[in-house]
């Protein structure tokens, strides 16, 4: 393939704060470098990678050329990432090879030096986008887009499952869904949690639900401990599959505490399930012999999990009540330091009670999105959160039967359905060390790894959404291979 553009790369790279102005003029019959573009409102444009119909505003395509539609850049709908300003990109860690991605390399020379191909752009209308900017591994300022509080892309619904409200989140693309995939937050989260990947799942035509987990937000928080069991919370999750999209197999993705729960979920309900992901927490194996968590610690294993020993008490339920405690300590989980680099929480000691008063914004949330989560954690308060953490004997006897049943047919339990782990590598509580040999444990699994710490949903939410694509289209989605 010729030059899809005819741009002045020189000019965009060293003066990104202006349109680069291209050697022709794109318009109709004007040679082979040239292209041609019409304008819509709404229309959908079909590039190697695949736009949301309707959320593009012009669309162009070389003249004379066969195949998709390439946008050149002096077409594309401003604001564009090539002149510093704010979009979604996909770049060169997610291309396909292609003779477009061969001719942008071959045009730019340094593959460090790539900006984000206009070909792969993801462009919203600016009513329309919700974005953060985030430092991509290469040399420039990547976006991608997200749903904010009461974003009108999504509904907000309630259902009643097996005696509890539960709460979520519910959006669905344009056109039939291809699918449905149900995402469980962790601790200390809610449904925003998902905020990047909600968009990102609809792009791909797949509705979405996204619970407010058990005790947090707008669902229900039992008095029965034994409610917050991981099998009981499996049984939630396929209760509520049942009532929103009955008869159908998901795939289930979880982060921190909902990786654990998914794991689970399909380890009980292998059926409902068409693919299992989680992000950060590593799976672990139901087994015969039970130790009390804090005799593990105190046999120097398992030192990562100290903090866990103060959330399952009753301090950080007593003590955090008051809705400007609630906010410094969001914000300090979420990333927020003092001053003097004080930290709200640490996985040695748990919540820092001194620190909180010191604790500045956290750098991954917006002024709007930490209210949102502030008022959601005020109103649920803290006991349902922490009890999660008050439930590991209670795992341990209803898993006990099943791991008594694999040890006595000498193998090892294997999750079924095809599945992903995504590590991030700099993540404190959940090291790298806890996932070692898990594969055992699958009938397929793919791993993958994203340079995060804990939050890494947001933290790195175009890494981790394009490997969740990859693994969907290689393993859960793939078509048959016709035999000859």
């Amino acid at each position: 393939m010729g030059p899809w553009c005819s741009v002045d790369v020189g000019r965009v790279l060293l003066n990104p704060s202006e349109p680069p102005e291209p050697r022709q003029t794109c318009g109709r019959g004007r040679g082979a470098n040239t292209v041609s573009w019409r304008d819509s409102d709404k229309q959908q444009c079909k590039t190697p990678r695949g736009w949301v119909a309707g959320d593009v505003v012009r669309q162009c395509r070389r003249v004379g050329a066969p195949g998709p539609v390439v946008p050149c850049v002096r077409c594309l709908p401003h604001p564009h990432p090539l002149f510093g300003l704010r979009a979604r990109a996909r770049t060169s860690s997610s291309w396909q090879t292609s003779s477009l991605e061969s001719a942008y390399k071959s045009a730019y020379k340094s593959e460090s030096a790539l900006p984000p191909c206009p070909a792969l752009l993801f462009v919203r209308p600016t009513s329309q986008r919700h974005t953060q900017t985030h430092r991509h591994p290469y040399t420039h300022t990547m976006a991608a887009d997200k749903i904010a509080p009461n974003d009108p892309r999504v509904e907000r619904k309630q259902a009643e499952v097996r005696g509890k409200t539960y709460s979520y989140l519910y959006s669905k693309p344009e056109g039939t869904p291809k699918g449905t995939v149900v995402l469980i937050h962790g601790w200390p989260d809610i449904s925003l949690g998902w905020r990047y990947q909600i968009p990102f799942f609809l792009s791909l035509g797949y509705r979405v639900v996204a619970p407010d987990c058990l005790g947090y937000g707008q669902t229900s928080s039992p008095e029965k401990l034994e409610e917050w069991s991981l099998k009981s919370m499996s049984d939630d999750i396929k209760a509520l599959c049942d009532q929103i999209v009955p008869g159908e197999q998901i795939i289930l993705g979880g982060h921190d505490w909902g990786g654990a729960l998914v794991w689970r979920a399909a380890m009980w309900h292998p059926d409902l399930i068409k693919g299992v992901f989680s992000v950060c927490t590593p799976y672990s194996a139901p087994t015969t012999a039970w130790f009390d968590l804090a005799d593990i610690i105190a046999a120097g294993h398992l030192t990562n999990f100290k903090y866990q020993l103060q959330l399952r008490g009753p301090e950080v339920e007593e003590k955090l009540t008051k809705p400007e405690d609630i906010r410094q300590f969001l914000q300090g989980i979420y990333g927020g330091r003092g001053a003097n680099g004080e930290l709200a929480f640490n996985t040695d000691r748990g919540v820092l009670f001194e620190n909180l008063g010191k604790i500045g914004p956290t750098p991954l949330l917006s002024e709007e999105e930490i209210s949102y989560y502030t008022d959601n954690f005020v109103k649920s308060g803290m006991r349902g959160p922490v009890n999660w953490y008050r439930t590991r004997r209670i795992n341990y006897d209803e898993e006990l039967p099943l791991a008594e049943k694999t040890a006595a047919e000498g193998g090892d339990y294997k999750v079924t359905p095809p599945s992903l782990f995504i590590l991030a590598s700099k993540d404190t509580a959940l090291p790298a060390s806890m996932a070692a040999g898990m594969g055992k444990h699958f009938a397929d699994l793919t791993r993958g790894e994203v340079t995060a710490t804990h939050w890494a949903l947001w933290e790195a939410p175009e890494e981790v959404n394009e490997q969740i694509k990859q693994w969907i289209e290689s393993k859960v989605d793939k078509k048959p291979t016709a035999s000859l």
